[in-house]
């Protein structure tokens, strides 16, 4: 019981006045009486009981709807060359570190973010994205007949609109077997489409709680959640000792100052990334630095040459994006 963190609830005592029967739960608000209605002989050792358990309904955060850049739409015609007219050599020189170059960096590519990326809002829809075109067209013709019969009760109507439901059920079944048919065949290549689906069967609604608790602070908005979270993660965090984990003195700048990365070597580096990956903290996604590597290239080149001289990680790209997991709700 204290494992499960399980509580005995029963107090309707028998005709000796023991409690034979016991009810367990984690839900403090659960209430246990005597009951009244008798569906069958009474056993008068185990008298008949009325176990109330409230509806526990569960708040969970809203997402945030807001406009993004479509970057697959965005006009690389202009980009590229934009990105190619700055001469990095002398912006990038003129930084004393390498966290400069990093901002230096980051301003140019914002302006063309901002200049040459169209804006996009999500569409919000009420249909599931396995259905087609065809059958949300049935369905609201379905509509459509509903209403008019209810308001004219033509036997027409009511024929015509019998019909529709059964061809959008048959097409409703057609559509959703061969939706799943085509993200199980494609799971590997576009796993994308899986958990869009996934998403859709939770009805647009986050798994992760409105309000959360932690010792006596309470949070009840996305940043403060996620403000939480770190706090507890860096409590229960220690930092080890360098000299506690070996000889750290190979990793001192004498082993990598040596070592010099060509625009020939980042290019091959990222033709392997895959354009559909999500973008990082910076906002920046594959497809974007994929499309633009001959004019980002050189940059990055004086960049990363940079940081292995100086022996110092640039610190915009020590952020990460850190998504906790809700396994089990306690009461």
């Amino acid at each position: 019981m204290a494992v499960n963190n399980l509580s005995q609830m029963n107090d309707v005592s028998n005709v000796d006045g023991r409690i034979l029967d016991l009810v367990l739960s984690n839900v403090d608000c659960l209430n246990v009486t005597k009951s009244i209605s008798m569906l069958s002989k009474v056993d008068q050792k185990h008298p008949p009981i009325l176990i109330s358990i409230p509806k526990l309904t569960s708040e969970y955060l809203k997402p945030i709807i807001s406009h993004r850049y479509n970057y697959f739409r965005a006009d690389y015609g202009n980009i590229v060359p934009y990105l190619k007219s700055i001469n990095w050599q002398v912006e990038l020189e003129k930084c004393q570190n390498v966290n400069e170059m990093t901002n230096i960096f980051y301003h140019f590519l914002n302006i063309a973010v901002t200049s040459y990326i169209p804006k996009t809002r999500p569409k919000l829809t009420k249909f599931p994205s396995w259905f087609s075109n065809s059958l949300i067209k049935i369905i609201s013709e379905k509509s459509r007949k509903t209403l008019k019969y209810l308001k004219y009760k033509n036997p027409r109507d009511q024929l015509e609109y019998e019909l529709l439901r059964e061809r959008a059920h048959n097409v409703s079944s057609q559509c959703l077997f061969n939706f799943k048919k085509r993200i199980e065949s494609d799971i590997s290549k576009n796993p994308k489409s899986f958990w869009r689906f996934v998403k859709d069967r939770r009805n647009g609604v986050s798994n992760i709680p409105a309000i959360m608790y932690q010792a006596d602070q309470v949070a009840n908005t996305g940043p403060d959640i996620a403000q939480m979270f770190a706090n507890k993660f860096s409590s229960v965090f220690s930092k080890v000792a360098a000299n506690d984990g070996g000889d750290v003195s190979m990793f001192n700048n004498s082993c990598l100052n040596s070592v010099k990365l060509t625009e020939r070597d980042i290019i091959g580096a990222v033709k392997k990334l895959d354009i559909f990956k999500g973008a990082g903290p910076d906002e920046i996604p594959p497809v974007f630095v994929k499309r633009c590597i001959s004019a980002l290239a050189l940059p990055l080149a004086i960049i990363f040459n940079q940081s292995l001289r100086d022996g110092v990680f640039p610190d915009i790209w020590k952020n990460s994006k850190i998504v906790p997991v809700f396994k089990k709700r306690r009461h």
